[in-house]
């Protein structure tokens, strides 16, 4: 099996893909080339690919690099779609680079509007993300009623309607939830804002490269295949403090089911659905695809050792598809007990997603001159 990750040599060589990572959050894995290899074969020239909660971006823009394709890639928590963005431009990879929640994606009556509008491209969007992080400065150090009796330090916010925002908003959180004795100004603006970290100046998305281009709006919402390394694991198996690390391992912030009903609203007829999940629920998993009108065309369980149960199992599903279940060899990551004791086709998935992880802890990131 480990043909399917075969790449042209000399531009790999030219072309080793750099990803930054938040140093204390979610960093990417085997599992995220595993599931790459698992994708490429499936992969066809100029196809449309949309994958769900990209993190630092890693698959999609392997993908990219690996072929011919357009690329979108969905990602809830600022910091990382920032940093998607980031590990696009220094990679001179396209992508279409979208911060939105998938949950409440799928609620809405106009998904083609909602993701548009949540492009990192759109004006509208960057003017919100500015808006939140301006008055999160401005309130930092200073008490909530001062603030409102003596709103001048506002305007610094740059422009008439971002100060009338600003306005708009200390007046709307004027209740007892947000006005806690216990609750510094800066915690409660954390709080109205739902956002983990305000601090970032995403005015530096105005500066950004061609990267991140407009989409092509009419077609949107129609890809060709949906790829994505979601959280598996459940709040009572696996919980984490770090908010970073809680999105991007707990099953609630992204669960399969959302995953479904999106794949069924803005994939084409036949369109493809790659992933990968915890083969404790592999269950759940195929009926649940089932009750979405999804196939299950090919399964392959990846184990640490010969002798041990398997630990991540990778799905490739087509929609409306009647085809038979093929279950692949398994994938075998070791050898032996030494963590460097890879089997050969794990080898030949390292060299040919040749990748180098750069670590950054997250306050020594400069935010503005990220892009």
């Amino acid at each position: 099996m480990y043909h399917n990750a075969q790449i042209n040599k000399e531009l790999i060589n030219k072309r080793r893909l750099k990803i930054y990572q938040i140093a204390e959050g979610y960093c990417y894995n085997s599992d995220s080339l595993f599931l790459w290899d698992f994708i490429l074969p499936h992969i066809k020239p100029r196809a449309k690919i949309l994958e769900l909660g990209s993190g630092s971006g890693i698959i999609g823009l392997l993908c990219v690099r690996s072929k011919n394709v357009a690329l979108y890639q969905i990602e809830k928590q600022v910091e990382y779609a920032l940093m998607n963005a980031k590990n696009a431009q220094i990679n001179h990879i396209d992508s279409v680079i979208i911060h939105a929640d998938c949950n409440m994606i799928i609620q809405s009556k106009d998904i083609l509007k909602e993701l548009h509008a949540n492009m990192l491209c759109n004006d509208k969007k960057l003017e919100a993300i500015f808006t939140k992080q301006q008055l999160s400065k401005v309130l930092a150090d200073k008490n909530l009623n001062d603030l409102k009796q003596n709103t001048t330090d506002c305007k610094n916010l740059h422009s008439t309607s971002l100060y009338s925002k600003t306005c708009n908003y200390l007046n709307s959180i004027d209740s007892e939830r947000f006005l806690s004795k216990s609750l510094t100004c800066a915690q409660i603006v954390g709080n109205a804002l739902d956002s983990t970290q305000e601090h970032i100046e995403s005015k530096a998305f105005l500066h950004q490269s061609q990267t991140l281009q407009h989409a092509d709006i009419p077609s949107l919402p129609y890809f060709d295949m949906i790829v994505s390394n979601p959280p598996f694991y459940h709040t009572q198996t696996l919980q984490s403090n770090n908010p970073f690390k809680a999105q991007a391992t707990q099953s609630h912030f992204l669960p399969f089911s959302t995953i479904l009903k999106l794949a069924k609203k803005v994939l084409k007829p036949h369109g493809k659905l790659i992933f990968c999940y915890a083969p404790t629920m592999i269950a759940e998993i195929l009926e649940s695809l089932m009750a979405f009108n999804f196939g299950i065309e090919a399964l392959r369980f990846v184990y640490p050792r010969k002798d041990k149960h398997s630990t991540l199992v990778l799905v490739y599903a087509r929609h409306n598809s009647k085809a038979q279940t093929r279950i692949l060899p398994p994938l075998i990551t070791h050898n032996g007990l030494a963590q460097q004791d890879n089997t050969e086709e794990v080898i030949s998935i390292y060299n040919a997603a040749y990748t180098q992880s750069l670590k950054v802890s997250y306050d020594d990131i400069v935010w503005e001159d990220l892009l």
